[in-house]
C-alpha cells in the first residue's frame, strides 16, 4: 500500500509508545485482500497483530471504489481468499480482545456513562478510557459522569462490571 516505513520501523514505534505510556490503547484499520497483497504480506500482517496485540482492530475486505488508484491496480485478489484472510484476522482479533479483557477482571476502571444498555435490560453502559464497553447495574443519575466500575466478567466485545459499593 506504498507505506513510507518498514515493518521493523512500525514495531519500534509501537514499542516506544507502550514504554512511554503503559496504559495506551492502540487500534488499527486493516484491509484484507488489497490488490497485489501476497501470502507473505498477509502473513506479516498476522505476525504484526500477534506482536502488537492491538486494543481494537477494524478490518474489512478490499472493495474497489471507482475513481481511486486502488480500483485501477493490477493484482486483484479473489473474493474467497479475501474472505479467508479477513476471517483469520477477525478470529485473531477476538482471541486477543478476550484475553486482554480477562486481564481487567478485578480491576477498577474509570468509565464514562453513556446511558441505558442497548443489549442488557436494566443495566447502564459506558466506556473505559481505552474505549472498552462496560455494562453494569446502576442508577441513571450517573449518566454523563465519569465513575469507577469494578470489572467482574469479560466477554469478547464488552465487559461486565459493578459499582464498588455493590462489591461482595
Amino acid at each position: 500500500m506504498n507505506r513510507g516505513y518498514t515493518y521493523e520501523d512500525y514495531i519500534e514505534q509501537v514499542r516506544k509508545l507502550k514504554e512511554s505510556i503503559p496504559q495506551i490503547a492502540i487500534t488499527t484499520d486493516l484491509i484484507a485482500g488489497f490488490p497485489s497483497e501476497t501470502d507473505n504480506d498477509h502473513s506479516m500482517t498476522i505476525k504484526a497483530l500477534r506482536s502488537i496485540e492491538f486494543d481494537g482492530i477494524f478490518a474489512f475486505k478490499f472493495s474497489p471504489r471507482q475513481g481511486t488508484k486502488a480500483a485501477e491496480m493490477e493484482g486483484s485478489i479473489n473474493e474467497e481468499i479475501k474472505s479467508q484472510r479477513l476471517n483469520e484476522i477477525l478470529r485473531l482479533k477476538d482471541d486477543i480482545t478476550l484475553r486482554k479483557n480477562k486481564e481487567l477482571i478485578g480491576t477498577l476502571q474509570e468509565v464514562i456513562i453513556e446511558g441505558a444498555s442497548k443489549t442488557e435490560k436494566g443495566k447502564l453502559t459506558g466506556r473505559t478510557r481505552t474505549n472498552k464497553i462496560v455494562n453494569f447495574e446502576g442508577d441513571e443519575s450517573v449518566i454523563g459522569r465519569l465513575i469507577s466500575v469494578e470489572i467482574v466478567r469479560a466477554m469478547r466485545h464488552s465487559l461486565e462490571g459493578r459499582l464498588p459499593s455493590q462489591s461482595q
